[in-house]
Parts: C-alpha cells; structure tokens; sequence
C-alpha cells in the first residue's frame, strides 16, 4: 500500500512538472548606434565592459577565442551586415572583420587575453 501511494505521487510529481512552460529568455542585446547591435555571448560571463560613443568593449571569462568570434560575426550578420574584409589568426588568438551595412561600416576584433577574450565592436 505505501508502496503504491509512493508511486501515485511520483506520477502526479511528474505530470505536474511536464507541464511547466519553459520560457526562453531573450538573449541579452546593447544597441551601440541607431543601426548597430550586439547580443551577448550566453555561454561566457561578461566580466568588463567599456562604452564609447560609437563602440564598446566586452571582456569575457572564457578561453573559447573562435567560438565567441563566430558567434559575434554571426550576430552581425543576422542583423543585415554584409562581410568586407575578415583576417583570422588562431594561433595569436586574433580575429578581426569589416562589415557595411547600407552607408554605415563597423568593425570587429576579438583578441584572447590570458583566459579571457576581448570583444571590440565600433561603428567607423
């Protein structure tokens, strides 16, 4: 009897919970200029992050140098930017790229810093 009522219970538990919502956040996005945006990198914690007129500066607690370029490169590119120029270093742990979108450029450059990476967007 106490056996069956255990397991009652873990079939209401489990029901119950099944039909929780899961609700995704929107991914957490700056809007540097009228016309540039940067969604931050989920999987690492940004750790600085200085704002100048036209540009800001993330420092993120992660190593991944490549994975946190691609995802801002195609960040950039989900937002209509278009590829001018891309240089990639993965030895130096440096990416740099161009972008136009319309009359508008901006530029990207992620470095790898001692365990962390710095991420450079501006809008020339």
């Amino acid at each position: 009897m106490k056996r069956a009522l255990i397991l009652w219970i873990g079939i209401v538990v489990s029901a119950a919970l099944a039909q929780t919502p899961v609700r995704n956040q929107p991914l957490p996005t700056l809007q540097i200029t009228p016309v540039l945006l940067v969604t931050l990198y989920r999987k690492a914690p940004v750790v600085a992050r200085a704002a100048a007129p036209q540009s800001i500066t993330l420092l993120y607690r992660t190593t991944q140098v490549a994975q946190v370029f691609t995802y801002h490169h195609r960040d950039l590119l989900a937002h209509g930017w278009a590829v001018v120029s891309l240089k990639e270093d993965p030895k130096s742990g440096r990416y740099q790229a161009s972008y136009k979108k319309g009359s508008s450029r901006a530029s990207l450059r992620v470095v790898s810093q001692a365990g962390q990476v710095s991420v450079t967007l501006k809008q020339d």
